[in-house]
């Protein structure tokens, strides 16, 4: 309850706008080029090839690397209003710091994986309504260069791509879940809404730098969530062991800093 209530604010879906706003964008600047040339080339251009994760180019580079941001500007904007006007305290006392916790986090990666996953969805559906639906074939669509090195699951991209899909619709939205709940903890210990958002970015960027240096994308989650990967993929196990140690460490540093504010 409440929560419920305070989700009706519009700021809240910022990141989910500009995201959505990106990807169709992406959907139509691609699909400007595509239209004239689809009739007897229905194998090359599916929603299986297009799709802004399988497309790696300008728009694709450009949305995932602004996954810290836009899981940022969602639902945890509430804890940082709630620190910055003093209700916390109100709020921790009507239902306690422990549920006070667990709901902030809960809701705040719910948040991040949703401003994550819609977007892309989107850019999913609108090819998915505009291209032929034909599974890819390895050998008309072998310009894909989706191997295992690069890409999860490839076996699953043939013979199910669209389970493929959403399986890195899903991965996308971990990854921002993850993100979002490290901004939580940025707020805690800065309470600086421009901390909040750009803090969590940074960090990724220099992820990314080193993934670049090293060709290895176990040290860049966002690189990881890309279907058409640029560098070597960590194992999924330990990509989703990865992400599940960020998730810890941030929900531990998040009760310290909020136990921190409430009884000092």
């Amino acid at each position: 309850m409440y929560y419920r209530g305070r989700l009706r604010s519009y700021n809240l879906y910022t990141g989910l706008l500009i995201g959505c706003i990106i990807t169709a964008f992406q959907f139509i600047s691609d699909y400007v080029i595509l239209a004239p040339q689809l009739n007897g080339n229905a194998r090359i251009f599916t929603p299986y090839t297009r799709f802004i994760g399988y497309n790696l180019g300008p728009w694709t580079v450009f949305y995932y690397t602004l996954i810290p941001i836009l899981a940022s500007l969602s639902v945890n904007q509430l804890v940082y209003q709630d620190l910055k006007s003093g209700y916390i305290h109100y709020v921790v006392k009507k239902i306690g710091h422990r549920k006070y916790i667990f709901n902030s986090f809960l809701t705040t990666f719910i948040g991040g994986c949703l401003t994550t996953c819609l977007p892309l969805l989107l850019n999913f559906i609108l090819y998915y309504c505009t291209l032929p639906n034909l599974k890819p074939d390895q050998i008309l669509n072998a310009n894909q260069m989706l191997t295992p090195d690069l890409t999860y699951l490839t076996g699953v991209y043939y013979s199910n791509p669209f389970v493929h899909v959403l399986f890195y619709v899903l991965l996308a939205g971990l990854v921002g879940g993850t993100f979002a709940t490290g901004s939580l903890v940025l707020i805690c210990l800065t309470r600086n809404i421009f901390t909040d958002f750009a803090g969590m970015f940074l960090l990724s960027l220099i992820a990314d730098v080193l993934a670049a240096n090293t060709q290895q994308a176990i040290f860049s989650p966002t690189l990881f969530a890309i279907p058409q990967c640029p560098v070597y993929l960590p194992t999924l196990g330990w990509a989703i062991t990865e992400l599940a140690i960020f998730l810890v460490f941030f929900a531990g540093c998040f009760n310290y800093g909020i136990k921190k504010i409430i009884f000092n």
